[in-house]
């Protein structure tokens, strides 16, 4: 993990922090690229971050991060999702409402398929 305060990860997320050599004419249009960073954290090393924060400690200022990356239909929200059914038991109404929504959307059935799959894997491995 780096040493970024889950601010400064959710800055990175919520619009980026442009790096070192990046033209910032360009850089809104290729943040899925990985080059969209600040110093040398990418936006999917920003969600992981913010998602371990979330289930180790159960912060709710990393669960609301999480659950607007679902309700805005980032291109993250597949990242947000495995993160937030790890303590699905633990989130708000709200942030549960938003996972019944990604998982009944039609298009996300294959990440839902897939993280459930990775997820019952993990569990049988270290049963």
């Amino acid at each position: 993990m780096t040493a970024l305060s889950l601010e400064e990860l959710t800055a990175i997320v919520n619009g980026g922090i442009n790096g070192e050599g990046c033209e910032g004419v360009i850089a809104p249009m290729c943040g899925g690229c990985g080059c969209f960073r600040s110093s040398t954290v990418p936006i999917g090393q920003a969600v992981n971050e913010i998602g371990i924060i979330f289930v180790e400690e159960g912060d709710k200022k990393a669960e609301k991060i999480l659950a607007n990356l679902i309700a805005t239909d980032s291109f993250m929200a597949p990242g947000a999702y495995f993160y937030l059914i790890q303590k699905r038991d633990a989130v708000s109404s709200e942030t549960e409402s938003l996972l019944k929504q990604f998982e009944e959307d039609p298009k996300n059935q294959m990440h839902v398929e897939n993280i459930r799959e990775k997820l019952a894997e993990s569990a049988e491995e270290t049963a």
